[in-house]
């Protein structure tokens, strides 16, 4: 039998340490762009192709206004699924150190947010390269269409990054009027790696942007040349976990984000709503974690939840490329 070990750590303190470690350590690169929204269903809906841009009439005064066209949106819905993990706080460990379990139990969802995370941005990313997102472990199979149009998965560069005569600037720029013209709103984000940013840097000067100075150019230049093109600066990302990319570097992100595009969507776990978790009904949705004790053998596990997806419910807004 296993039950929350209250006496050693109350799960509404653990749950609280838990949220806590979320907000300092999601802070990525994928979380800006799919930020956290909290909600109360497990269910989330959206709108596929509704009219986003579009202007509106003068007219007469005293006469009706025109009715605009919503694009014929699609509507689509899908269920948000458990990510968790627990961790072993051994026998052993509580008879050697018995006045640290809190600690230990502490630390121990300290690492489960941490892998908490690590999925979360695997998913992420699959979803902003892919425009969908593909599930195909214990005992779930789900695949989420958002609707991207076909043009923003891996739109074709003039030439590689990487080739001889590549002008990634013209390309970056052509691809962020792709996601505006469909979106009707400027890019502010654009990531790559770190081999795709000294790509960049060694073409400039050969491209003609630059003269002098050698022919690789510093990240600093490269911003400035961007910005010089009504571009925002290169992001840098190189986020991995388990030795694995979680985008591979030869894949560049264009998009909108800070939620334009999209989100990570966190609904209440059936654990929230114990009493003992002692959260309020504004307060369910989230990350949850609890220290729990096994009788035979004597052993204890922290375990860490979440029912959390991303969710590109304007899929538009983004793009991705492979360049090198």
């Amino acid at each position: 039998m296993v039950a929350l070990w209250t006496d050693i750590v109350n799960p509404a303190e653990l749950t609280a340490f838990s949220r806590v470690a979320l907000e300092a350590m999601d802070d990525s690169l994928l979380t800006r762009i799919l930020p956290n929204v909290l909600q109360d269903d497990v269910k989330f809906s959206w709108k596929v192709g509704e009219a986003v841009g579009g202007e509106a009439e003068y007219g007469e005064f005293d006469t009706e206004a025109p009715i605009g066209d919503t694009g014929g949106a699609e509507e689509k819905t899908i269920r948000l699924l458990p990510v968790s993990r627990k961790l072993l706080l051994s026998e052993y460990e509580q008879v050697t150190e018995p006045a640290r379990v809190s600690q230990l139990a502490e630390d121990r969802a300290d690492a489960l947010v941490k892998q908490i995370i690590n999925r979360l941005n695997r998913a992420r990313a699959m979803a902003l390269v892919t425009g969908q997102l593909t599930l195909n472990e214990n005992g779930v199979k789900q695949v989420a269409n958002f609707g991207r149009v076909a043009a923003h998965t891996n739109a074709a560069p003039t030439a590689l990054f990487s080739a001889t005569g590549a002008d990634p600037i013209a390309d970056i720029r052509r691809f962020a009027d792709m996601v505006s013209d469909a979106v009707g709103a400027e890019v502010d984000t654009i990531a790559g790696s770190t081999r795709i940013a000294t790509a960049i840097g060694g073409k400039l000067a050969a491209a003609g942007y630059v003269t002098g100075g050698g022919s690789v150019v510093s990240r600093g230049v490269i911003d400035q040349i961007l910005a010089d093109h009504g571009l925002p600066p290169l992001t840098v990302y190189d986020g991995r976990a388990g030795g694995t990319r979680f985008i591979a570097d030869d894949q560049l992100i264009v998009a909108v984000g800070g939620g334009f595009a999209g989100g990570t969507v966190f609904a209440p776990t059936v654990e929230s709503g114990d009493p003992r978790f002692n959260l309020g009904s504004g307060e369910r949705s989230g990350i949850v974690a609890g220290l729990y004790k096994g009788d035979d053998p004597p052993i204890g596990w922290v375990l860490a939840k979440a029912i959390a997806l991303p969710i590109l419910a304007n899929p538009d807004a983004t793009l991705s490329s492979t360049v090198l």
